[in-house]
């Protein structure tokens, strides 16, 4: 397409258009111009030839609707698409996938695929999801941590104006681990949890975590009324005078989601009653630059 600044003489301007390709050929097309003859568009008769150099010109002296004629000559070169190919992957080769990312492998020129799963292949198995966007092929499917894979895409994949892929491509990634964390089962919004004192154990959901500090003390009923006065971010945290310290080992496998029991005494029974209590999460060595949500 060439734009113009006012309304050209279509006759002028096509009489004087022309395009050759990188042998010099002539290359025959039909033309057609916006309603205000400012923007004219050359479509060539036959597709032109993938990965090829063009070059249009138009000369010096045609035409502007109004009688004014060009005044520089107009030459520009192009080069067309290629077959398609892989350009990028993500995550890239030998990469490292986090746990929401979508698999892409991208390509030099739009696709249009009806069945793309049915020219990748994914080692270990997953079952996977495809998603076709302009120029790329996107992946979702249950990616374990830590797990590496392998994907390879089949030659053949297709563009709009139906060419297709010479060569597959092979590549591999490996699952990032999960993130550590640590979801205690207390009531939400008060921070409150009911437990018998006989058997004083609690739950909670962890994920890559190695251990948790349990910190408990009994509490009067006047304290508890006035932390509930004051709430959490009042300043000075409130600890009672006397606390029992202890450390749970979970034992837990990686990159596992598991529900976890927590003695809150050692394993002792506790005096029913009011007790504040603290849980502190440490994660797997091998997360130990971990932030663990909780």
């Amino acid at each position: 397409m060439v734009q113009f600044n006012q309304a050209m003489d279509q006759a002028s301007v096509e009489q004087g258009f022309a395009m050759v390709d990188a042998q010099g050929q002539a290359v025959r097309g039909v033309f057609s111009w916006s309603d205000d003859l400012t923007e004219m568009t050359f479509d060539p008769n036959a597709l032109y030839q993938r990965g090829v150099q063009y070059t249009f010109s138009i000369p010096a002296g045609v035409m502007a609707r109004g009688g004014t004629p060009l005044a520089e000559n107009l030459m520009r070169s192009f080069y067309t698409a290629t077959d398609p190919f892989v350009v990028s992957t993500s995550p890239e080769n030998g990469g490292i996938k986090n746990t929401y990312q979508a698999v892409e492998i991208k390509y030099n020129v739009p696709l249009q695929l009806k069945d793309a799963l049915s020219y990748i292949e994914v080692s270990p198995e997953v079952k996977l999801r495809a998603e076709v966007l302009e120029y790329s092929i996107q992946l979702y499917g249950d990616f374990e941590a830590e797990q590496q894979y392998t994907v390879t895409v089949a030659a053949g994949v297709k563009d709009i104006w139906g060419g297709a892929s010479l060569y597959g491509y092979t590549y591999t990634f490996t699952g990032a681990p999960l993130d550590a964390s640590f979801m205690p089962a207390i009531f939400q919004g008060n921070g409150a949890v009911v437990v018998d004192a006989n058997i004083p154990v609690m739950s909670a959901q962890a994920v890559n975590v190695d251990r948790v500090a349990v910190q408990a003390g009994r509490v009067t009923l006047e304290e508890f009324v006035d932390q509930q006065l004051v709430g959490p971010y009042s300043g000075q945290p409130f600890v009672p005078a006397n606390v029992d310290s202890s450390t749970v080992q979970l034992n837990t496998p990686r990159n596992r989601s598991q529900v976890v029991s927590i003695p809150l005494n050692a394993g002792d029974s506790l005096t029913p009653g009011l007790y504040w209590l603290s849980l502190e999460p440490q994660p797997m060595p091998e997360y130990s630059q971990t932030t663990i949500t909780y």
